[in-house]
């Protein structure tokens, strides 16, 4: 279509499609109908330079708008901000809408919105809202290539794999970060420590794994301008492995740091710990009684419901080397352990670990070696496994066992391990290591 042919009720109405779109219109007040004589920079939602200028701004959020995004948008080169938020948008986000030059904010968030992230070129795009939909695939690794003033990135609830993207060290502006809820994989990048103007760090429920940065949240004292620090941290069920770091409380501004359901092990640093810190999500609770350490993560050997305060001890034969756990407290023998594993439904769990095919122990009848290549075994690695305190042996190879590899694994005392030949995604665990 030939931008200059094309008048801009014409661009415009191509997001009005079959009778639904036709309805649509008709409840406009101001446009959007063919049979409406109003001039376009008066319709409802746009907004123009001035009366007889360009269009600058689509806004037609929580308007019932069914339609898929159509490619002739871009020909409005004057565009600057598209907000069709809580709409029903489907298909795919076209490849010539990321292309625009003139873009400074979308907000596409809550639709039914399929297929891959494209690469943005606006030079001028500050925020990109595209959380809650249905977005799949990778994040692109050049996400920052061109949007060098990118303040604001959502895109939480959708169905992203892979790394998180280097490209986000390229924004020096970036201020929020939010993919949560998604399926990434891999480990936090360094880079997160030197983005001195970031302040809220959403990363929680994905599948990422290895250790928290050492020094995220410190303040680099030679930086030009010393902006305000990381306000809210969230890494909460991810996979992540190790200690916390002392250096989040060099961010004075941190009022917000959850770090439960991950197998971080040792202690809540004391100096992270503060009446304030989480006290927005304590409403409710007595504050003077608050555990402060508690409500950033449950003690190791202890539990509850979310992972934070109010936590009860756990008083188990297994001791529980987990900070933020969920659920119930682990009581398991090394039979169930290992019956978890090779059990099947039908088969009463067996007395002892040791009568369990390919299952070797020692004379104190603990589980050295575990050796089950080629069984057809399917499910999981049970992250229980690490239990087995003399563990030293793990063949797996060659079965059709999925999901990701267990970072527990690390406690047994595992000296040759054999995984090849499985559907196991993600990485291994870099504590394993």
């Amino acid at each position: 279509m030939d931008g200059e042919n094309v008048d801009e009720a014409t661009i415009l109405r191509t997001l009005v499609q079959g009778e639904e779109g036709k309805e649509w219109a008709d409840e406009r007040k101001k446009g959007w109908s063919k049979k409406s004589t109003v001039a376009v920079c008066d319709w409802d939602g746009i907004e123009c330079e001035n009366e007889e200028g360009s269009v600058l701004s689509i806004r037609l959020p929580q308007t019932d708008l069914l339609a898929t995004i159509p490619t002739e948008l871009a020909l409005l080169s004057t565009l600057n901000s598209i907000d069709l938020q809580e709409n029903m948008l489907q298909g795919t986000i076209p490849s010539d809408l990321a292309s625009m030059k003139n873009l400074t904010k979308i907000i596409l968030k809550k639709n039914k919105l399929k297929g891959i992230l494209p690469r943005f070129e606006s030079q001028q795009l500050q925020l990109l809202d595209l959380s809650h939909n249905q977005l799949s695939g990778e994040i692109p690794h050049d996400l920052g290539e061109d949007c060098v003033l990118l303040k604001y990135i959502d895109l939480q609830h959708n169905q992203f794999v892979g790394f998180l993207p280097f490209g986000l060290e390229d924004l020096p502006e970036l201020e929020t970060i939010s993919i949560s809820y998604n399926n990434l994989t891999g480990t936090l990048p360094a880079y997160l420590s030197g983005m001195n103007n970031l302040k809220f760090l959403y990363l929680n429920h994905n599948r990422l794994v290895g250790t928290i940065p050492n020094d995220l949240g410190k303040v680099d004292p030679n930086a030009s301008v010393i902006s305000e620090s990381l306000r809210e941290v969230w890494f909460q069920n991810n996979i992540l492995s190790g200690t916390i770091p002392v250096s989040l409380a060099e961010s004075t501004a941190l009022v917000d740091l959850f770090l439960d359901g991950n197998k971080l092990v040792g202690s809540v640093p004391e100096i992270l710990c503060n009446q304030s810190t989480n006290a927005d999500f304590s409403s409710g609770i007595n504050q003077t009684m608050r555990e402060k350490c508690d409500s950033i993560s449950c003690r190791a050997g202890t539990i509850s419901v979310e992972g934070v305060f109010p936590c009860r001890p756990c008083t188990t034969t297994i001791e529980n080397p987990y900070l933020g756990r969920k659920g119930e407290c682990d009581d398991l023998t090394e039979a169930q352990i290992v019956d978890m594993f090779l059990g099947k439904e039908d088969v009463d769990v067996l007395d002892s670990a040791c009568d369990y095919d390919g299952v070797l122990c020692n004379k104190e009848m603990k589980v050295v070696e575990i050796v089950v290549p080629g069984l057809g075994l399917t499910g999981e690695l049970p992250d229980d496994l690490g239990y087995l305190s003399m563990l030293s042996k793990l063949d797996v190879s060659d079965n059709a066992l999925t999901g990701y590899f267990p970072s527990g694994l690390r406690f047994a005392p595992l000296t040759s391990i054999h995984i090849a030949g499985n559907k196991l995604k993600g990485i291994i665990p870099p504590l394993m290591c």
